[in-house]
């Protein structure tokens, strides 16, 4: 990332809850047999006008306030899947329970003679239940 002396940045903290402006002030290049290495010196807007090396930040790095947007929009949109995907993994725990439900007719047969009812529950199968053992909520 190449940046130019009195250029505004963004600061994104790690935490992604704080963007801070920070102006580069010091631009230091220095040239080894194997490399060329670009440093930055920035200052944040704190009240004693912080001075420090901007590869002792913290943070992410954007050189516009719409590339900070665009990377918040982007983290919120993949948060925003995430949770719509786990809800959607625990709501594949309710489809037994929804063909259960349809499979089951609780239209009663009662027998006077001796209080018992007959449930169909669906597939053929047919249960017989004594009314008078059923619990009273």
């Amino acid at each position: 990332m190449d940046l130019n002396v009195g250029q505004v940045i963004y600061l994104l903290s790690s935490k992604g809850d704080n963007i801070y402006p920070a102006q580069i002030i010091e631009k230091i290049k220095r040239k080894t047999i194997s490399d060329e290495i670009t440093s930055y010196i920035v200052c944040l807007p704190d009240k004693n006008s912080t001075i420090l090396p901007l590869d002792d930040v913290k943070a992410s790095i954007f050189v516009s306030l719409d590339s900070v947007k665009e990377k918040l929009l982007e983290y919120a949109k993949n948060r925003i899947n995430n949770l719509l995907t786990n809800a959607s993994k625990l709501e594949s725990r309710f489809n037994n329970i929804e063909q259960v439900s349809e499979d089951f007719s609780f239209e009663q047969e009662l027998n006077s003679d001796d209080d018992t009812a007959l449930v169909d529950l669906g597939n053929g199968k047919i249960a017989k239940i004594n009314i008078n053992q059923l619990p009273v909520g």
